[in-house]
């Protein structure tokens, strides 16, 4: 398995690169970290992208 580089993208810069057309180009607006490892973030949304519970 190969890993990929992180790619810091700094608040109201572009990434610079299109998201692929299935996915969403969402931005963080929160990061908490509880350990090293262990972390949530929140993120922005389109009010399209809606939760559907049991879909896949």
């Amino acid at each position: 398995m190969t890993e990929l580089a992180p790619t810091l993208v700094y608040r109201g810069a572009d990434a610079g690169f299109a998201a692929p057309a299935n996915c969403f180009a969402l931005t963080v607006t929160e990061v908490q970290h509880y350990t090293d490892r262990l972390f949530r973030f929140r993120v922005t949304r389109p009010a399209s992208f809606r939760f559907r519970s049991g879909s896949s």
